[in-house]
């Protein structure tokens, strides 16, 4: 079967970062990576909507750590942007790189979930 080319991630990256898992495991850490990528989206517009600088921080801190075991890298640096506008009180700039964090999410989401679904076609 063919490799499947990925523009918003790189499986060998992900298999190199976990030790050189199986595609098995890699498929349960992909559907762990869409879950904790979700979760920490929403953490961090929650964080946005209350002001709350340190829950920011925080949720893009994690989600960056995520994307990276992905070398998912348009997520990892719009959350590092966020996580560094968060440590500098910059709320109203971090709001602003959220529409374009979202993207992103969603761009991994879909490649993970098609990496997940890959043998079920």
């Amino acid at each position: 079967m063919a490799q499947q080319a990925y523009r918003h991630m790189d499986l060998e990256h992900a298999r190199g970062r976990m030790s050189g898992c199986d595609d098995v495991m890699l498929t349960e850490i992909a559907q762990i990576m869409r879950t904790e990528a979700a979760k920490r989206l929403a953490e961090v517009e929650k964080a946005l909507a209350e002001g709350d600088v340190e829950l920011l921080r925080r949720g893009a801190h994690t989600l960056k750590g995520a994307a990276e075991n992905f070398a998912a890298i348009r997520v990892v640096e719009v959350a590092k942007e966020i996580e560094a506008l968060a440590k500098a009180d910059d709320l109203a700039s971090a709001q602003s790189r959220l529409e374009v964090l979202k993207k992103h999410v969603a761009d991994l989401d879909a490649e993970l979930q098609h990496f997940i679904n890959r043998d079920q076609a």
